[in-house]
């Protein structure tokens, strides 16, 4: 009786100290963006022909800062930005292949989870797989609670270019992460509404039906003025990814199924 008593003392001081992680973290903790996980060495950036080029802009997200890295060699490109304004959190990684024999293997979205070092730690509660082909591109994602009830988050992934050489339709192109949000405006309806707002400055992916239906010079027409304005760019030297750049690159066997069958 004595030995629990004084196990549980100290359970309720470690707590107190925050020694002990529980669940009930605050919202804050997830919405914020804390300057903390990302490298010292962040600059501003001004040349407009410099900044990435991925836009989200909608009635539930306006982005007021973007961090962005990129990371280039004879094989691939990825470009790491996170979005960060009143209410809102996002990351992404665009990843593109220069070789034509070469897809992408994404993981499964609770492996891609625990790459972001920004959600470490964090207890996810996982919804339901969906899909939505949206103005902008095909996407993947899964609804999650991270961390405090209130904080709703979406991970996603969009292969916005499928290679022409892999039997099984694997993109070349894609862009994967997540977005969190408080509470409100978390219905299917909205989610979606969300995903249409992406663009490359304005304009939709090469797999976007707003690209293969319409072919419209734009499907966000406000959203370079409003990053223009409103949104402040910053270079950092490293992106807060565990493993970066990742390395989710497959090599297209030669061998076709029908062959194989």
């Amino acid at each position: 009786m004595r030995i629990a008593l004084i196990f549980g003392t100290i359970i309720v001081i470690l707590t107190g100290c925050s020694l002990i992680s529980g669940y009930g973290e605050s919202e804050q903790s997830i919405l914020i963006d804390d300057d903390k996980i990302y490298s010292k060495n962040v600059s501003e950036e001004r040349n407009s022909s410099e900044l990435p080029n991925l836009m989200i802009l909608s009635k539930d997200v306006a982005p007021t800062a973007v961090k962005y890295h990129y990371f280039r060699n004879k094989k691939q490109s990825q470009t790491y930005q996170s979005f960060s304004g009143e209410g809102i959190l996002a990351e992404t990684l665009n990843i593109s292949l220069n070789k034509r024999l070469l897809v992408l293997d994404i993981p499964p979205f609770k492996e891609q989870a625990t790459k972001w070092l920004k959600l470490s730690g964090k207890k996810i509660q996982w919804g339901k797989k969906r899909f939505y082909n949206s103005e902008f591109s095909p996407v993947y994602y899964r609804a999650a609670k991270v961390g405090n009830k209130n904080t709703m988050c979406i991970f996603f992934n969009m292969p916005y270019k499928i290679s022409k050489q892999d039997h099984f339709e694997r993109p070349n192109k894609a862009i994967i992460g997540y977005l969190c949000k408080k509470s409100g405006a978390n219905r299917l309806a909205a989610i979606k509404s969300i995903f249409d707002s992406f663009s490359f400055s304005g304009k939709p992916a090469e797999t976007g039906i707003m690209a293969l239906i319409k072919k419209p010079d734009t499907i966000n027409k406000n959203a370079v003025p409003y990053y223009s304005k409103n949104v402040q760019f910053l270079k950092i030297s490293n992106p807060p990814i565990k493993g970066f750049p990742q390395d989710l690159t497959e090599a297209i066997d030669s061998v076709s199924p029908e062959i194989i069958e």
